[in-house]
């Protein structure tokens, strides 16, 4: 076996090969369909952060009302501020909702399947929900017991 490594090791690198990195990945420049720009984690916290704008245009009688767009917030429960209190330090000041969710990674195989789960907060209540901010970027592709809930704020002009 040590030959073998000793002969490996002198062989040299393969000309017109794509050569994996220390983690045994394939280099993101290499990949194509837009995942040289953006990594599985990116795409995992965008669909998220999309969950999150529909949860909030659900969550609202109004469906989200007012004279321009209605934005959602990332709320970090660690910081103790409510979702009114996010909505007023912006120019989107009136809170309609706070929203804490997450969903399963991969596809579901049976027809009630739990995919996913979520709380509706009241926009004063800073004790409950989860924090995106506080967790680590691969966090998007678990689904541990318990859920890690990402909390988000509903707030328009």
């Amino acid at each position: 076996m040590a030959a073998l490594k000793a002969q490996l090791a002198t062989a040299g690198k393969p000309s017109g090969f794509a050569m994996l990195d220390s983690n045994g990945r394939l280099s993101q420049s290499l990949l194509v369909a837009g995942y040289d720009k953006y990594s599985l984690y990116d795409l995992g916290w965008q669909s998220l952060h999309m969950a999150a704008a529909a949860a909030c245009r659900g969550s609202t009688s109004s469906g989200g009302s007012g004279c321009c767009n209605n934005v959602v917030l990332v709320r970090n429960t660690a910081d103790k501020e409510t979702c009114s209190q996010l909505c007023a330090k912006t120019q989107y000041k009136n809170c309609d909702a706070e929203v804490s969710i997450h969903g399963k990674t991969g596809k579901a195989t049976k027809n009630g399947e739990e995919t996913g789960a979520f709380y509706n907060y009241q926009c004063g209540h800073a004790a409950n929900g989860g924090s995106e901010v506080s967790r680590s970027v691969s966090d998007i592709t678990r689904f541990p017991d318990p859920y890690p809930y990402y909390s988000f704020c509903c707030c328009r002009k």
